[in-house]
């Protein structure tokens, strides 16, 4: 994985609101990210929403570590912001920093009744290895020239600020990325952008097929996957819900 000390990217869904355009960034060439509003202001999800985007992701590269969350509230931009911004804020590169982040982070008062998803990952560049913690339904997943593969099954349990001790409830999981493997994170506007029909949305096989046709690339990944999400699969429609995505390539 190139190496970039110290480097970060924080992007929230209320700085990018224009329908049917998805922003893009890439940290290193092995290290990219992309963010949306999603498809159009009349789909279901969006005429459900008080706030239409508030979706919100981070990406850290702090020394040996690299670090990925991403998170979608029910609705308002704060509850999805404000654990990002903890975890930016704190960079923590341990399963127990990690911990001692979110709780610090449920101390806050909430500025908003809304919970969110958060999916978080913390992965050692040098051998691979990884831990993630997760609420709600947002994915991560590995992918490689054999196939993809969900790290976790999502769960209906979401976190709230001002609700401390949450982090015992958290879906926990372990995993090793394999060198030329690709983890993505992303929020439920990518397997459900035909809004909450999985079975009709972005499944493993259309990950895999990108994989293969992007070489595995992180950059070309994400903007294809971001294209894919707002257009849908097989015929059926994509956009209808905020989308946010962090992805990165172990190249060494």
């Amino acid at each position: 994985m190139h190496h970039a000390p110290h480097a970060s990217l924080l992007l929230f869904g209320r700085d990018h609101m224009r329908y049917g355009r998805v922003h893009h960034e890439a940290l290193t060439p092995d290290v990219a990210a992309a963010i949306s509003v999603g498809g159009s202001p009349t789909s279901r999800s969006m005429l459900a929403k008080a706030e239409p985007n508030e979706d919100a992701l981070a990406v850290i590269i702090a020394d040996a570590h690299l670090i990925m969350a991403v998170a979608d509230a029910h609705f308002g931009a704060e509850a999805s912001h404000h654990f990002i911004q903890a975890i930016v804020a704190r960079a923590p590169t341990t399963a127990a920093s990690l911990i001692d982040c979110l709780e610090w982070a449920l101390l806050a008062d909430a500025e908003t009744p809304s919970e969110t998803t958060l999916t978080v990952v913390i992965l050692e560049r040098a051998t691979g290895r990884g831990r993630g913690l997760s609420f709600g339904d947002s994915s991560a997943v590995i992918i490689d020239a054999e196939g993809a593969r969900r790290l976790f099954e999502g769960n209906a349990i979401y976190v709230q600020a001002g609700v401390p001790g949450a982090t015992r409830l958290a879906t926990q999981f372990e995993f090793t990325l394999e060198v030329g493997a690709l983890l993505a994170l992303f929020t439920d506007g990518v397997d459900e952008c035909h809004y909450r029909r999985p079975q009709t949305s972005i499944g493993m096989s259309h990950l895999h097929e990108l994989f293969l046709s992007t070489r595995g690339d992180p950059v070309q990944f994400a903007r294809r996957l971001g294209a894919k999400a707002l257009n849908g699969v097989d015929e059926n429609p994509g956009g209808e819900d905020n989308i946010a995505l962090a992805c990165a390539r172990r190249s060494v």
